[in-house]
C-alpha cells in the first residue's frame, strides 16, 4: 500500500470506528433501560450490555492507536464523527452540548445546550441550524486559540475527553432528543433575524420610520411608517401597538434599532411563511421613503389610540393589582385583547365580550354567556362606556387567573391559544351582531 493511501485508509477507519462507538454506546443504554421478565432475561440482557461495552472499547482502542498516525485535519473530522451520534453529517446544538460538557466538565445540562446554541449561530455559515464539519473545523480552532494553544497541541486531549469523559446522563440525552429539533428551528429563525438586522436596507427602514430623528421609533412613527407600506390605517395602528408590546423590553415606549428589526422581521413572516426580509427589503423601503397625508379623521385617531397605548402600558404603575405582574403578563393579556377586539376599535364590545367567552363555553347556552358577559361587564366596565377598555380588560384578566387558582401565565397561554384555534358559530356572530347593547341586556 503506498504512502498516497494511507490518509484515506485512517480516514475509513475513524469513520467505521467512530459509528461502532456510537451505535453500541445507544444500543448498550437501551438494553440497560430494559425491564428483565425473569432471571434468565436478565442474564441476556446483561450480557448484551457487556457485548455493546466490549465493541465500544474495542473501537476505542482502534482509535487511539490510529490517532497518533492522522493528520490535524483527520483529527478534526475524527472528533467530528464521535459528537455526531446521530450521524447525519452535521452537528445540532443538542450534540455539541454534550461534547463542550465532556471537554469543560463544569457545566450543567442546561449551561452547556445554551453555550452551543451560541456557538453554532456563530460559526454556522450555511444558515441550517446546525455545524457541517467546515464550521466544526473553525470552531475547534477558535476553541483552541481560546484556550492558549493550537488545535495540534490539544487534538489528540479532546478527542481523548470525548471518548472518555463523562456527559449527559440517560435523562439529558432524552431531554436533548425531545427538544433537538425545536431548538435547531429556533436557531435557524436567530440566524435569519441576525441577517437582517445585520442589513444595510433594515438601517435604512429604521431611519424613515425614525421621522424626528432620535434614534428610536415611537408609536406613532410606526404608525405613520407602516401605514405607508401597507395604506391600511386601522391596521397600521394596531401593528403599532402589537409592536411596543411584544418587541419594547425596556417599557420605555419606544423601539431601539434591534426592536424595531425584530418587529419587521415578524410583519414579513406574519404576510408570508415563505418571504425572508431580504425578498421585501427593497419594496419595503421604497414604499417607506415616500410621502403620505393622513385625513384628519386618521389623524385624531391616530392620537386616541397613542392615548390608548400610554394607559395600557402604563396600568401596571398605576393600579396595586397588577404590582405583581410582568411586563411579559401584560403583552400576553394584551395580545388577547386585541384577538377579541374584532372590530378593531380599541374597545371590546358587550357582543365582542360574549364571542370571546363563547369559545371557553360552547357546550352551554348562549344565555349562560350572555349572563356572564353582563356581570363581567358592570364588574370591570369602570368608566361606564358599556365597553372595556385595554386596562379594564388586563384587571378582569389578573382577577379572574386569581378567582380560578390558576397561574396569570398559564390562564393566559390557554386562552389565546384556544381564542386563536376555536371559531364561533356563524349563526351566533350573525344573531350577536343584529342586536343593539339594549337588547342583549334583556335577554
Amino acid at each position: 500500500m503506498s504512502s498516497e493511501e494511507a490518509p484515506k485508509d485512517l480516514k475509513s477507519s475513524a469513520r467505521r470506528q467512530s459509528s461502532i462507538i456510537n451505535a453500541s454506546t445507544t444500543a448498550a443504554a437501551s438494553k440497560q433501560s430494559a425491564k428483565a421478565k425473569d432471571t434468565s432475561d436478565y442474564v441476556k440482557i446483561t450480557k448484551a450490555i457487556l457485548d455493546f461495552e466490549i465493541l465500544t472499547l474495542q473501537a476505542k482502542k482502534q482509535l487511539l492507536e490510529d490517532l497518533s498516525l492522522m493528520s490535524d485535519d483527520e483529527k478534526k473530522e475524527t472528533l467530528f464523527l464521535l459528537l455526531d451520534k446521530d450521524m447525519d453529517g452535521s452537528l445540532d446544538a443538542v450534540e455539541l452540548a454534550d461534547g463542550l460538557r465532556k471537554v469543560r466538565g463544569d457545566v450543567s445540562f442546561e449551561e452547556s445546550l445554551a453555550i452551543a446554541v451560541e456557538r453554532v449561530l456563530q460559526f454556522d455559515k450555511e444558515g441550517e441550524g446546525k455545524l457541517s464539519l467546515e464550521d466544526f473545523g473553525s470552531f475547534v480552532e477558535t476553541l483552541s486559540e481560546a484556550l492558549g494553544a493550537s488545535f495540534h497541541e490539544l487534538s489528540e486531549l479532546l478527542v481523548m475527553q470525548v471518548m472518555f469523559a463523562e456527559g449527559n446522563t440517560d435523562m439529558e440525552d432524552l431531554a436533548g432528543a425531545i427538544v433537538e429539533d425545536q431548538v435547531t428551528e429556533a436557531i435557524k429563525e436567530e440566524e435569519v433575524a441576525l441577517k437582517a438586522i445585520a442589513d444595510k436596507r433594515m438601517k435604512v427602514l429604521f431611519h424613515l420610520f425614525d421621522a424626528d430623528h432620535s434614534g428610536r421609533v415611537d408609536f406613532k412613527e410606526v404608525v405613520v411608517g407602516m401605514f405607508k407600506i401597507t395604506e391600511d390605517a386601522a391596521g397600521a395602528s394596531k401593528a403599532a401597538l402589537m409592536a411596543l408590546l411584544m418587541f419594547d423590553e425596556n417599557s420605555d415606549r419606544s423601539l431601539d434599532y434591534e426592536e424595531f428589526a425584530r418587529f419587521m422581521i415578524t410583519i414579513v413572516a406574519a404576510s408570508s411563511q415563505s418571504a425572508t426580509f431580504d425578498d421585501v427589503a427593497d419594496a419595503m423601503t421604497l414604499l417607506a421613503g415616500q410621502e403620505v397625508q393622513l385625513a384628519p379623521e386618521e389623524i385624531k385617531s391616530l392620537y386616541e389610540l397613542n392615548e390608548s397605548v400610554q394607559t395600557l402600558l402604563s396600568i401596571k404603575e398605576e393600579q396595586e393589582i397588577l404590582e405583581n405582574v410582568s411586563e411579559s403578563q401584560l403583552t400576553k393579556a394584551g395580545s388577547l385583547f386585541f384577538m377579541w377586539d374584532l372590530d378593531e376599535d380599541g374597545v371590546i364590545s358587550i357582543q365582542e365580550l360574549i364571542l370571546g367567552l363563547r369559545k371557553f363555553e360552547q357546550t352551554d347556552s348562549l344565555k349562560v354567556t350572555v349572563d356572564e358577559a353582563i356581570g363581567l361587564m358592570e364588574t370591570y366596565d369602570v368608566d361606564g362606556d358599556h365597553n372595556l377598555s385595554p386596562t379594564e380588560f388586563c384587571l378582569f384578566m389578573v382577577q379572574f387567573a386569581e378567582l380560578a387558582g390558576a397561574g396569570l401565565d398559564d390562564t393566559l397561554d390557554f386562552m389565546i391559544a384556544t381564542s386563536a384555534l376555536e371559531t364561533n358559530s356563524e349563526a351566533e356572530v350573525k344573531f350577536l351582531r343584529a342586536l343593539t347593547d339594549g337588547d342583549i341586556y334583556h335577554l
